[in-house]
């Protein structure tokens, strides 16, 4: 009885005095995002290179919303300003860009109204 005592209290000592192991805090994954390390990891060309490498999901809309005619393509916003549809990510160097936010029809409205099939909002890197 004796030893199994001995055992059990060099057991929790050894264990209580292990080194603690450093662990890294990721963040969790965000389908709606194309980040910095995700746009160098890729080496592409230009923004349309990056989107369909990483998020082709991105490229694709809802369809018609609205009985007005209007784009069923996502619109682009640049640092915050319109810029027209997605058609022009072939247009846009990727190693300007910083991130890339798709924002669907429930969130794209904080960007204003005329937004039915989306909004990718691209930040770009300050220089």
């Amino acid at each position: 009885m004796l030893n199994r005592s001995l055992a059990v209290a060099i057991l929790v000592s050894s264990v209580a005095c292990a080194p603690v192991q450093p662990y890294e805090v990721v963040a969790p994954w965000d389908p709606s995002l194309i980040t910095l390390a995700d746009i160098e990891a890729n080496e592409s060309g230009t923004a349309l290179d990056v989107v369909r490498k990483v998020r082709p999901n991105f490229l694709t809309s809802r369809g018609a919303t609205n009985l007005l005619p209007s784009s069923t393509l996502p619109a682009l916003y640049i640092d915050g300003m319109r810029h027209g549809d997605i058609s022009l990510l072939s247009q846009i160097p990727a190693k300007w860009i910083a991130e890339m936010r798709m924002y669907r029809l429930g969130n794209a409205s904080q960007f204003g109204i005329n937004n039915q099939s989306g909004v990718l909002a691209i930040t770009t890197r300050r220089r």
